[in-house]
Parts: C-alpha cells; structure tokens; sequence
C-alpha cells in the first residue's frame, strides 16, 4: 500500500523498529554464543565472534560446547538422500521420479548442503534456531547459511508460528557483489550506505565495501 517508489523507506523503518522492540533476543543469543565458544564474544560471526576472554577467565572444561559437537557428530553428519515417490504411477512416472531425486541430489552436492547443514545444526545447538535461505540466481539453485541475528520478526506477531511479515538484514554484503546481481539498480547501489550495528557490536575496519541489504 506504500505510494510506489517509497516501499523501500517503510521497510527499513519497520526493520529497525522491530530489532528495537526485540532488542533482548539479540542479547540472548550472545549469551549461548559465549557459553559455546569460550569467548567474550559482541556478534554471532566474524571478528565480533572471536573476542578472547582473559586465558585466566576461561572455562577449563567446556560442557556446552562439548554437549553440542557431540550432538553434530551424531546426528547431522547423517546425509538423508531426497527421494520423489508416485502413487500408482506407471513406468514413465517412476523413471520421472528416479530423475528428479538424482537432480536434486546433484544440487545438493553443488551447493555443498551436507557440510553446510552441519554449520545449520550447530546454530539451532546454540541459539535455538538454525536458518538456511534457498534462492535461485541467473537460473541456479542457490542456499546460504543465515545468523539467526539476521532474521527480522515481530516476536509478539509470532506467538502462534505463523507471522505476517518476515525480514531478513545483512550488513556485510559487497557493493561490487550486490552491482554485480542487480546491474539496474547500480546506481542506487552505489549511493546506499552500510546502515550502523543496531546492536553496537564492536566495530571493525573492512577491507571490503559494504552496504546493508534487506
């Protein structure tokens, strides 16, 4: 309903709004981050990620983490195999499915979905949740690991599973990358700025430049 060409400013202003109100989630998820990795650390990656405590502060005997790989090794190294069944099908219908299980298999090798399953499962060990986000791009299947910190949702709205809104902000994308995807917006790429850490997380220099995408 936002007059044409504003949508994108109610969306920005909706996304900030939103990790305002549930700012505490943010803070939770450091604290598991912390328990897991041994580390002071302020963001779920990056060099946020790998602040050290002092070596005299630091947990001899790592029970979460050890709980956690242990739970990794044996049960998301399983490889499920995608498999297309018919019901009372005939020949052709059956070869059909038999083809069909073989792509998607083939994909997911391409996209390396086993190795990056277990970052997943090891996410939804540590924060609660593990996010992988499938797209398609200039004709491929594609699929990233998402941080939970990244997904934007009214908790309130949520209550019952099923949110009318769901967002999704990440402030590392590359300039060149993201010009590179949408070659009709560059000009609008290349104005845009990287938006501040709505949750002050250290800063760092990049060597990359950045600019916020939701």
């Amino acid at each position: 309903e936002s007059p044409k060409g504003e949508a994108h400013s109610d969306v920005f202003a909706m996304v900030e709004w939103l990790e305002k109100k549930h700012q505490s989630r943010h803070t939770v998820n450091i604290h598991h981050i912390r328990l897991y990795s041994n580390r002071l650390a302020n963001s779920l990656g990056g060099q946020g990620a790998l602040e050290q405590l002092d070596l005299g502060e630091r947990i001899r005997l790592n029970v979460v983490k050890s709980a956690i790989d242990s739970a990794v090794a044996q049960i998301a190294t399983n490889r499920p195999r995608p498999m297309f069944l018919t019901e009372k099908g005939n020949f052709e219908l059956r070869k059909r499915a038999e083809r069909l299980g073989r792509f998607l298999l083939g994909i997911f090798y391409e996209i390396e979905q086993y190795d990056m399953g277990l970052d997943i499962f090891r996410d939804g060990c540590i924060v609660g949740t593990g996010w992988e986000y499938v797209y398609h791009h200039a004709g491929r299947i594609m699929g990233e690991r998402v941080l939970d910190d990244e997904v934007v949702v009214d908790e309130d709205e949520s209550r019952i599973g099923k949110p009318r809104q769901m967002f999704r902000r990440k402030n590392d994308v590359s300039r060149e990358v993201l010009v590179s995807m949408y070659p009709k917006y560059e000009k609008e790429i290349m104005a845009a700025v990287l938006h501040q850490d709505p949750f002050g997380a250290m800063s760092h220099e990049e060597v990359t430049d950045k600019v916020t995408a939701i």
